[in-house]
């Protein structure tokens, strides 16, 4: 693991509860005074134009404001994607970087806008990922901008038995990574002809009992 986890995801383990739970955090700043990001995918109903008149010429009329984490929510940060990166105030990953208020932009391609951020002090956030917490992953320049299960999909990235988690949210860790073997071929054509069996003699025993009872007489018990 990198000694800076800038441009990288935070993926919320399965077990994580808090305000944290299910969330995709983007790493935009990371030293030894702390560490810094936005949740990613938490969409609200506010329109950039109304709480950022500001910003409305660089983004869409219907871009709404995103819930970037608990810290300073009255805030803005703005990450846009640029043509030429060198624009940005602060490269983050690839073309992604933040929005340079004093700038031209005029290489952005598109803007999103967060309200507040996550915020961990020195030292915090490693040993939250000591305690397993997080899953991490590096970033692309799209994940800002991707939207609906923005968890699921970021674990599916991920791969190998991450994938599996956003099938398993809330199961222990350690269970996702002992699951039980599939059954073999094999062993499934022979529990299937079992089963034929035991349909088999159920279906005899049936006629035997059809045949006595027209007869007359109750079915004998086998010695």
């Amino acid at each position: 693991m990198p000694d800076s986890l800038r441009g990288h995801l935070l993926i919320a383990a399965p077990s994580l509860f808090d305000y944290f739970r299910r969330t995709v955090v983007l790493v935009l700043e990371h030293t030894p005074d702390g560490a810094m990001g936005v949740v990613l995918g938490r969409e609200t109903e506010t329109l950039v134009a109304d709480a950022v008149p500001a910003l409305a010429e660089l983004t869409d009329d219907d871009d709404v404001v995103y819930l970037g984490g608990p810290v300073s929510p009255e805030s803005v940060i703005a990450l846009g994607d640029f043509e030429r990166p060198e624009e940005a105030g602060s490269r983050v990953v690839a073309s992604l970087g933040t929005l340079d208020p004093d700038g031209t932009n005029e290489s952005l391609r598109r803007l999103r806008v967060f309200a507040g951020y996550a915020g961990w002090s020195p030292g915090q956030l490693d040993a939250e990922l000591e305690s397993d917490a997080w899953i991490v992953q590096p970033a692309d320049a799209r994940d800002p901008f991707m939207s609906g299960d923005v968890w699921s999909e970021a674990l599916a990235r991920a791969g190998g038995r991450y994938k599996l988690m956003g099938h398993d949210a809330g199961r222990p860790l350690a269970q996702l990574t002992h699951r039980q073997p599939a059954v073999s071929r094999t062993g499934a054509r022979a529990a299937r002809s079992r089963g034929r069996a035991r349909r088999s003699r159920r279906r005899i025993r049936a006629r035997r009992r059809r045949r006595a009872t027209r007869g007359g007489g109750a079915p004998c018990a086998s010695s």
